[in-house]
């Protein structure tokens, strides 16, 4: 790993890539939260992609909210409010790729 795990309002990223010109990948672990718990969202320009390693990530993406399991993706344009949290009952890991730009990480068929 490339990066110092870095602890912010609950939630450890450790990056797993250089920043470069490309996308840059990050270990995310949600903590586990309570599930009446409102997830908090947010709005910004570019996507999101992120793949759950282990555990059950909330997704909220305006007024829906998605459950996504552990060996699935997802990608999302991040001009929707959108918010990520534990399903629970304990934490949960993500890949998460991000780029500096903002544009789409495409996944490709080999």
């Amino acid at each position: 790993m490339h990066g110092t795990p870095i602890t912010r309002d609950g939630r450890t990223w450790v990056a797993l890539s250089r920043h470069g010109e490309g996308p840059t990948a990050f270990k995310v672990t949600l903590p586990a939260v309570p599930a009446k718990r409102r997830v908090e969202q947010r709005v910004h320009s570019g996507y999101d992609w992120f793949f759950v390693v282990s555990g059950r990530v909330r997704l909220a993406l305006g007024d829906q909210e998605h459950l996504i399991e552990a060996g699935e993706a997802v990608e999302f344009d991040t001009l929707i409010p959108h918010g990520t949290a534990s399903a629970g009952p304990g934490p949960a890991e993500m890949i998460h790729l991000m780029s500096r730009d903002g544009e789409r990480v495409h996944l490709r068929d080999v």
